[in-house]
Protein backbone atom coordinates (compact mmCIF):
# COMPACT_ATOMS: atom_id res chain seq x y z
CA UNK A 1 0.00 0.00 0.00
CA UNK A 2 1.84 3.46 -1.10
CA UNK A 3 0.70 6.02 1.18
CA UNK A 4 0.84 9.84 -0.13
CA UNK A 5 1.01 13.20 1.90
CA UNK A 6 -1.84 15.59 0.78
CA UNK A 7 -0.54 18.88 0.94
CA UNK A 8 -2.22 21.17 3.64
CA UNK A 9 -4.83 23.35 1.76
CA UNK A 10 -5.89 25.58 5.00
CA UNK A 11 -2.18 26.43 6.08
CA UNK A 12 -1.57 30.03 5.00
CA UNK A 13 -2.80 31.26 1.92
CA UNK A 14 -2.31 28.61 -0.67
CA UNK A 15 -5.74 28.01 -2.12
CA UNK A 16 -8.19 31.24 -4.09
CA UNK A 17 -10.47 31.31 -0.72
CA UNK A 18 -7.93 31.74 1.91
CA UNK A 19 -6.63 34.55 -0.35
CA UNK A 20 -10.01 36.21 -0.77
CA UNK A 21 -10.74 35.83 2.51
CA UNK A 22 -7.00 37.62 3.89
CA UNK A 23 -7.70 40.10 1.19
CA UNK A 24 -11.04 41.52 2.53
CA UNK A 25 -9.39 41.01 5.97
CA UNK A 26 -7.39 43.36 5.01
CA UNK A 27 -9.64 45.46 2.96
CA UNK A 28 -12.26 45.72 5.68
CA UNK A 29 -9.75 47.95 7.89
CA UNK A 30 -9.34 50.47 5.28
CA UNK A 31 -12.66 50.40 4.36
CA UNK A 32 -13.76 50.74 8.35
CA UNK A 33 -11.24 54.03 8.37
CA UNK A 34 -12.69 55.19 5.00
CA UNK A 35 -16.15 54.82 6.48
CA UNK A 36 -15.12 57.08 9.45
CA UNK A 37 -13.46 59.42 7.67
CA UNK A 38 -16.43 60.19 5.76
CA UNK A 39 -18.33 60.32 8.59
CA UNK A 40 -16.06 62.85 9.96
CA UNK A 41 -15.79 65.58 7.46
CA UNK A 42 -19.11 65.24 7.00
CA UNK A 43 -20.39 66.00 10.18
CA UNK A 44 -17.31 68.87 10.49
CA UNK A 45 -19.22 70.27 7.10
CA UNK A 46 -22.80 69.91 7.10
CA UNK A 47 -23.19 70.10 11.18
CA UNK A 48 -24.25 66.42 12.11
CA UNK A 49 -23.27 62.89 12.37
CA UNK A 50 -25.06 60.71 10.31
CA UNK A 51 -24.19 57.63 12.92
CA UNK A 52 -26.12 59.91 15.48
CA UNK A 53 -29.22 59.69 15.76
CA UNK A 54 -29.99 57.10 13.19
CA UNK A 55 -34.05 56.70 13.64
CA UNK A 56 -34.74 60.67 13.37
CA UNK A 57 -36.00 62.41 10.20
CA UNK A 58 -35.26 65.83 10.72
CA UNK A 59 -34.02 66.78 7.14
CA UNK A 60 -30.69 67.25 7.93
CA UNK A 61 -30.34 63.97 10.08
CA UNK A 62 -31.97 62.59 7.22
CA UNK A 63 -29.11 64.49 4.59
CA UNK A 64 -26.03 63.86 6.31
CA UNK A 65 -27.30 59.68 6.45
CA UNK A 66 -27.98 60.24 2.72
CA UNK A 67 -24.65 62.26 1.96
CA UNK A 68 -22.87 59.60 3.62
CA UNK A 69 -24.38 56.68 1.59
CA UNK A 70 -23.54 58.50 -1.55
CA UNK A 71 -20.21 59.11 -0.70
CA UNK A 72 -19.28 55.63 -0.15
CA UNK A 73 -21.02 54.47 -3.00
CA UNK A 74 -19.41 57.03 -5.17
CA UNK A 75 -15.93 57.38 -4.13
CA UNK A 76 -14.97 54.50 -2.02
CA UNK A 77 -14.64 51.04 -3.42
CA UNK A 78 -16.80 49.46 -0.80
CA UNK A 79 -18.62 47.72 -3.07
CA UNK A 80 -22.61 46.69 -4.13
CA UNK A 81 -25.41 48.78 -3.15
CA UNK A 82 -26.46 46.21 -0.47
CA UNK A 83 -23.34 46.57 1.43
CA UNK A 84 -22.94 49.94 1.48
CA UNK A 85 -26.19 50.31 2.59
CA UNK A 86 -25.20 47.84 5.91
CA UNK A 87 -23.32 50.67 7.22
CA UNK A 88 -26.19 52.16 8.33
CA UNK A 89 -28.32 49.58 8.54
CA UNK A 90 -30.56 49.84 5.54
CA UNK A 91 -31.08 47.95 2.33
CA UNK A 92 -29.93 48.84 -1.87
CA UNK A 93 -33.26 50.61 -2.40
CA UNK A 94 -32.23 53.79 0.54
CA UNK A 95 -28.85 54.17 -1.69
CA UNK A 96 -30.51 54.19 -4.59
CA UNK A 97 -33.29 56.43 -3.48
CA UNK A 98 -30.10 58.63 -1.66
CA UNK A 99 -28.30 58.88 -4.99
CA UNK A 100 -31.65 60.47 -6.68
CA UNK A 101 -32.48 62.61 -3.84
CA UNK A 102 -28.45 64.01 -3.97
CA UNK A 103 -28.41 64.17 -7.51
CA UNK A 104 -31.78 66.33 -7.55
CA UNK A 105 -30.80 68.25 -4.63
CA UNK A 106 -27.69 69.32 -6.62
CA UNK A 107 -29.67 70.50 -10.19
CA UNK A 108 -31.70 72.68 -8.00
CA UNK A 109 -30.25 73.43 -4.84
CA UNK A 110 -27.41 75.67 -5.31
CA UNK A 111 -26.29 76.46 -1.40
CA UNK A 112 -26.28 72.56 -1.14
CA UNK A 113 -24.61 72.19 -4.17
CA UNK A 114 -21.62 74.60 -2.45
CA UNK A 115 -21.48 72.48 0.57
CA UNK A 116 -21.33 69.20 -1.51
CA UNK A 117 -18.46 69.90 -3.08
CA UNK A 118 -16.73 71.04 -0.52
CA UNK A 119 -17.54 67.76 1.16
CA UNK A 120 -16.62 65.90 -1.94
CA UNK A 121 -13.19 67.43 -2.18
CA UNK A 122 -12.07 66.92 1.16
CA UNK A 123 -13.36 63.03 0.56
CA UNK A 124 -11.62 62.51 -2.49
CA UNK A 125 -7.99 63.06 -0.48
CA UNK A 126 -9.18 60.13 1.42
CA UNK A 127 -6.33 57.62 0.24
CA UNK A 128 -7.92 54.07 0.16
Amino acid sequence: MILTEAPNIFRGAQNDYNIRVMKCKHNSISIDNYVRQVASIISQEWGHDPFKNQNSRTRERVMARQMFLVFCYNNGRNGSLAVIGKYMNKDHATVCHAQKTIQNLLDTDKQFKEIYESIEEKVKLIIL
